[in-house]
């Protein structure tokens, strides 16, 4: 694409988790270390059992660079956890996250520019495990 992205550079972050605790609490450190900080993040805890309750009581007092939106649900469906979480957003970008992901931390800043870059609307990234090597290393468009 020729075009240039004039929409601003606000993010929200959407996660969906279940019973992942640990593995969250990593993602929100690792968006807390971002060179370029997200504006919110929504997290949707899901726990199908009616009777439970959060495993993320922390998340309404923890002290973040960033406004935390926590949502706990009991219906499960990663679909519909973003769903509600779209409700939510007024950021210019949306990243969607799981809650297991590893990010380097300046993975929002060069998402941005790629986006700039590409006059794209959207991107999409590859996680790769530890010691995997990357295999397709060109920008696939989609049609």
């Amino acid at each position: 694409s020729n075009r240039y992205s004039a929409i601003g550079n606000d993010i929200d972050v959407i996660i969906p988790s279940k019973g992942r605790r640990e593995y969250l609490l990593q993602v929100l450190e690792d968006l807390k270390r971002q060179t370029h900080l997200p504006r919110k993040v929504i997290v949707v805890e899901q726990n199908q059992d009616p009777k439970s309750v959060t495993d993320l009581p922390e998340l309404n007092a923890a002290e973040l660079p960033f406004k935390i939106l926590h949502h706990f649900i009991h219906q499960t469906g990663a679909c519909n956890a973003r769903n509600i979480a779209l409700k939510e957003v007024s950021a210019d970008w949306i990243f969607f996250a799981d809650d297991d992901n590893k990010m380097e931390k300046d993975l929002l800043e060069n998402s941005l520019k790629e986006i700039k870059r590409l006059g794209a609307d959207m991107l999409t990234f590859n996680y790769r495990q530890k010691n995997e090597k990357l295999t397709f290393d060109k920008v696939k468009q989609w049609g």
